[in-house]
C-alpha cells in the first residue's frame, strides 16, 4: 500500500539551536539560585532553598542559536568533591560572590583552582551579586577589577536577582561569547 502525504512538505531554513553546558558556581548563599530563577522565570523568589549539590535550568537564546543548559552548582563545602565532574566540558561559566560578604570574594581564587584545574580556556563572567544592597556592600571595585585581570576573565558584572539588574545582560554576553566560539569551529 502505498502512502500519500496529501501535500508538500514545506523546508524551513532554520538552523536548530546547538545546546550548550554552562555553569553557575560561587559559594553557598551568594545568590546563584535566585539568579538563574530570575533569569528563566523573570520573577524574584525570595527564600530560595539551598542548592544540594546541581539543579538544571534550561534556556532558549534564539538570537544566538544557542540552547544555555544551565548547572547551578551547589556551594557548600561539603559539594566541593562533586565540582570536578561537573564543570568538565562547560562552554561557559559564572563564578558568583556576594557583594555585602568579602569572604565570598575571597574564595574566588579557590574556585579558580578547581575551573582552570579542571575546564580551562572556558570563558567566564565575575558577577557581584546583590547589588540593590548598597549600603552593605563589602567588596570595593578595584578589587575585583584586580582579581579579573590576574585571572584572564571575559568581564564582570554587578547584579540582583531582586530588582532584575544586569541579570540578563550577563547570560546574554556569556551566551554570545559562546556562539561566537562555535561559530569560529564550526
Amino acid at each position: 500500500m502505498k502512502c500519500s502525504s496529501g501535500s508538500p512538505i514545506l523546508e524551513l531554513n532554520v538552523e536548530p539551536l546547538r545546546i550548550v553546558k554552562v555553569f553557575v558556581a560561587g559559594e553557598g548563599g551568594v545568590g546563584k539560585t535566585t539568579m538563574i530563577k530570575r533569569y528563566t522565570t523573570g520573577t524574584f523568589i525570595p527564600n530560595t532553598m539551598l542548592t544540594v549539590g546541581v539543579e538544571f535550568h534550561i534556556s532558549k537564546v534564539p538570537k544566538h542559536r544557542i540552547t544555555l543548559q544551565i548547572w547551578d552548582l551547589g556551594g557548600e563545602d561539603r559539594f566541593r568533591f562533586i565540582l570536578p565532574a561537573y564543570i568538565r566540558g562547560a562552554s561557559g561559566g559564572l563564578l558568583v560572590f556576594d557583594l555585602t560578604r568579602f569572604q565570598t570574594f575571597k574564595n574566588l581564587g579557590e574556585w579558580m583552582e578547581i575551573i582552570q584545574k579542571n575546564a580551562p580556556n572556558t570563558p567566564l563572567v565575575i558577577v557581584g551579586a546583590k547589588a540593590d544592597l548598597e549600603d552593605k556592600i563589602a567588596v570595593q571595585e578595584d578589587v575585583i577589577k584586580e582579581f579579573c585581570d590576574k585571572y584572564q576573565v571575559l568581564c564582570y558584572f554587578t547584579a540582583s536577582a531582586k530588582t532584575g539588574q544586569a541579570v540578563e545582560d550577563i547570560f546574554m554576553k556569556l551566551a554570545e561569547v559562546i556562539a561566537n566560539r562555535l561559530d569560529k569551529i564550526l
